[in-house]
């Protein structure tokens, strides 16, 4: 009898969980979305830093020939 009047309680807390384990899913699946976004951000981000060390290098370069010292010169 005991068990009969517990069933629905039973039903009600697996149904709770169902949806417990598909919202942990979903936020498992937005997990690698934002993992894999990340990855792309850091690839970014570092082929701005390597442009950004050759532009300063160039600069450095330009700035240190004769040509820059001409010019600065002319002034």
């Amino acid at each position: 009898m005991d068990r009969y009047r517990l069933r629905p309680l039973r039903e009600v807390r697996d149904r709770d969980e169902r949806a417990k384990r598909s919202d942990l899913a979903a936020a498992v699946g937005d997990a690698r979305v934002t993992a894999a976004d990340v990855a792309a951000a850091h690839g970014q981000v570092a082929a701005a830093r390597s442009a950004l060390a050759a532009a300063i290098t160039t600069r450095n370069t330009l700035v240190a020939g004769p040509a820059a010292r001409l010019a600065l010169a002319e002034r």
